[in-house]
């Protein structure tokens, strides 16, 4: 009897057990993976990282240590990232996706140092891609040893009789052949407002300006829609395998953002993509008709401006006149009147405005007319795109109106070999990110790929050292206005997101935010004297895209 009663017990205690395992078994919340073992850092809060994550349902569903996650959550998978750096997925403020998904089925002229290894890389691209019209882009004359425009002649010479455009670094100018001249219907009286033919006696040299491009590109075959989707699937492994999960494609037209769209829609577009439309009247009308596109994967909010043209095809429209063109100033591509009508439209929507703003005089131009329809502190997130040289005393408008610079830290140090030769002493105000960051806030960082590579670690080297992939010059280019590690980081992170309007979404760990991760070898924070941080892993929504 007693061991009956003893038996019973025991029993009851066994049950008594198993009862409370259950029930915290099924107090415990439902995850579907937990990643622990790695160092997260979050650009918010750099200074508490954690070890391990949750996610659910393609989003972040609690942060930190292992035990306390553990102890909370019952989640279907478990990783180990075997120590590891992990950060909010990589961001580019201001880039062209679809216009460098095209350049994948160009010649590929970056880094050429002579016009004759310009032609060279066309023959080699003939050769494995003839077409009618010869097509390339990445040229850049300031790294030739004659710094001078080419002319048209070495094109007609090299391929006779047939149509060719090659698009200059900044995509603000075009080297043309002759049979793309004549196509384009340009001859010695042709003029173009907000652009530039030069001409000598005998007529066009066959270098084309800002809007004047336009006369070309206009008459160039488009690309096949299959041909465009296998490239823009390849451009989108690309930014994967670089750690970029959110971009912001710069100023498209009707056409393609509905393309973009229906790529997305369909499931072959993954990457996260707000897009700026462009302001052709066409495109204005249909998206202020159309209202917002707002989707996880997929955005159209903004109209994008373009005020001037580039530095270093001397388009940028300056104050002074250029220190190495006598009497050159540059120009606006559009009359002063039009920018005023525009932003007066956009004003009474919700929509945001980027604008393409270079040289002082174009940004000190559209500062004021963003100020005079902004009326001070707001949270409309207005956008001057570059804003590279900017006098000191238009600065202060960023702070009064709230708007944003954004910049692409590559530039400076892509520029700085001849920046100065354009600009004379006005070089103290070019490239002055840290200035604008004391003003605004926020300082969102890009890269403007393709006319800067696609990586973003460049640009976080480029903002935080200032210095090119060679370590010039060795004490960094106007050292003073670099961004501090955590700063570069956020501005490739959560204020890229903000400049956006998707913070709430994307660019950090906090709760109930898209689970988009870029995964480094190295702590980038503290590699910047190694230079030897490298992407392993990237997820989207929970799920890995790109593993090395």
């Amino acid at each position: 009897m007693a061991k009956t009663a003893l038996f019973q017990l025991g029993n009851f205690f066994l049950i008594l057990i198993a009862c409370a395992c259950l029930s915290a078994c099924t107090l415990r919340q439902k995850g579907d993976l937990l990643l622990y073992n790695g160092h997260f850092i979050d650009p918010e809060h750099p200074e508490n990282p954690f070890d391990a994550i949750v996610l659910r349902d393609g989003k972040i569903l609690d942060t930190g240590s292992l035990q306390s996650l553990r102890n909370t959550y019952l989640c279907n998978a478990e990783k180990n990232l075997n120590g590891l750096w992990i950060y909010p997925g990589f961001q580019d403020a201001h880039c062209h996706f679809l216009g460098y998904a095209r350049t994948l089925l160009q010649a590929d002229l970056t880094g050429t140092h002579s016009p004759e290894e310009v032609l060279e890389k066309l023959k080699e691209h003939q050769r494995s891609f003839p077409s009618e019209w010869i097509t390339g882009r990445g040229w850049d004359q300031n790294d030739w040893a004659n710094k001078s425009f080419p002319d048209k002649s070495m094109l007609d010479s090299a391929f006779p009789g047939k149509p060719v455009c090659l698009i200059r670094v900044d995509g603000h100018a075009a080297w043309v052949s002759s049979e793309a001249i004549k196509r384009a219907g340009i001859n010695q009286s042709t003029f173009v407002n907000g652009g530039e033919i030069h001409k000598t006696s005998s007529g066009p040299t066959g270098v084309l300006i800002d809007n004047a491009v336009d006369l070309v590109k206009k008459v160039i075959p488009k690309n096949s829609p299959e041909s465009e989707v296998k490239a823009i699937q390849k451009a989108q492994e690309q930014c994967f395998a670089v750690g970029l999960t959110s971009l912001t494609d710069a100023g498209l037209p009707k056409s393609d953002l509905e393309f973009l769209d229906s790529l997305s829609r369909a499931g072959i577009l993954k990457i996260r993509l707000n897009c700026m439309a462009s302001d052709d009247k066409n495109t204005v009308d249909w998206i202020l008709k159309k209202g917002k596109i707002i989707r996880p994967s997929f955005r159209i909010q903004s109209i994008k401006v373009y005020a001037d043209g580039a530095l270093g095809s001397r388009g940028a429209c300056l104050l002074e006149p250029y220190s190495d063109q006598e009497g050159h100033y540059g120009f606006l591509l559009q009359r002063k009147e039009y920018f005023d009508s525009l932003f007066n439209v956009i004003s009474k929507t919700d929509f945001q405005v980027n604008t393409h703003c270079i040289g002082d005089s174009a940004n000190r131009l559209i500062l004021k007319l963003y100020k005079k329809y902004l009326h001070g502190k707001n949270d409309r997130r207005w956008r001057i795109e570059h804003a590279q040289v900017v006098h000191p005393q238009d600065i202060e408008i960023l702070k009064e109106c709230s708007i944003i610079p954004s910049v692409q830290p590559s530039h400076a140090t892509s520029d700085m070999y001849w920046a100065e030769e354009r600009l004379g002493n006005r070089i103290a105000n070019a490239y002055t990110w840290k200035s604008f960051l004391k003003k605004a806030g926020v300082l969102p960082c890009g890269s403007d790929f393709p006319v800067e590579s696609i990586d973003p670690i460049k640009g976080f080297y480029a903002a935080t050292l200032r210095k090119d992939g060679n370590g010039f010059p060795e004490g960094g280019f106007q050292l003073s206005e670099a961004l501090t590690p955590v700063e570069a980081l956020k501005g490739m992170t959560i204020w890229a997101a903000y400049a956006g309007f998707s913070e709430n979404e994307t660019g950090s760990f906090r709760k109930n935010t898209f689970a988009d991760f870029t995964i480094t070898n190295k702590n980038l924070l503290t590699s910047i004297k190694s230079g030897d941080c490298t992407v392993k892993s990237v997820y989207l929504n929970g799920k890995e895209v790109y593993s090395k």
